[in-house]
C-alpha cells in the first residue's frame, strides 16, 4: 500500500493541490460575488435534497444515517474511479460545495460541522479521484508496456479510500450529525 502511494505521490499531490487551490478560489468567489453565492446555494440545496429525498432525518437512527452517508460516499468514490480524467469535474464540484458551506455558515460552524469527519473524508475523496486517474494511466501503460503495476496501485489506493470513507461516514453519522442543530 505504502509503495503504491509513494509511486503515485505526484498524482496524489497534484489532485490535492487542485482541490485546495480550487477551495480557496471558490471561497473567494462565493464570498465576493452574489452570482457564485446564489449558485452555491442552489447546488448545495439540490445536492442535499437529492441525497435526503424521502428521508426523515429526525426519524433516522445513527446506524441508518451511517448507511445513507456511506452509500453516498461510496457512490462518489466509485464514480470518481471510473470516470477517469473527468473526475476532476467531480473534485471541483465537491470543492465548490465545501467552499459554499464555509462562506454560508462561517469558519466556526464550518470547523465544528465539517472538521470531525472532514479530516478523513477529504483525503479519502482526494485518494478516490487520484485512483481514477492512476487507473487510466495504468491502462495506457499496460497497452504500451504490458505492465499492470499502476492498475494494481489504483486498486490499492481505491481500497484505502473506501476504508477512509467507512471511517469518515461513521464519524459523520455518530458524532458530527449529533452536534449539528436540525
Amino acid at each position: 500500500m505504502i509503495d503504491s502511494l509513494k509511486r503515485n505521490k505526484n498524482i496524489i499531490s497534484l489532485v490535492s493541490l487542485i482541490y485546495f487551490q480550487s477551495f480557496l478560489v471558490f471561497s473567494f468567489l462565493i464570498s465576493h460575488n452574489q452570482y457564485f453565492f446564489n449558485l452555491g446555494n442552489e447546488i448545495f440545496y439540490n445536492f442535499k435534497s437529492q441525497i435526503l429525498s424521502g428521508v426523515n432525518l429526525k426519524a433516522l437512527n445513527s446506524f441508518s444515517l451511517y448507511l445513507l452517508i456511506l452509500s453516498n460516499n461510496l457512490k462518489v468514490c466509485l464514480l470518481s474511479y471510473i470516470s477517469g480524467f473527468f473526475n476532476i469535474f467531480i473534485l471541483l464540484i465537491n470543492s465548490f460545495i465545501l467552499s459554499y458551506v464555509l462562506v454560508k455558515f462561517g469558519i466556526k460552524k464550518f470547523v465544528i460541522f465539517v472538521l470531525p469527519h472532514g479530516v478523513i473524508e477529504i483525503p479519502a475523496f482526494i485518494l478516490a479521484i487520484s485512483s481514477g486517474i492512476i487507473f487510466y494511466i495504468g491502462v495506457i501503460e499496460y497497452l504500451r508496456k504490458k505492465s499492470l503495476e499502476r492498475v494494481i496501485d489504483s486498486l490499492r489506493i481505491l481500497s484505502l479510500s473506501i476504508i477512509l470513507f467507512i471511517i469518515a461516514g461513521f464519524i459523520e453519522s455518530f458524532i458530527t450529525f449529533r452536534i449539528i442543530p436540525h
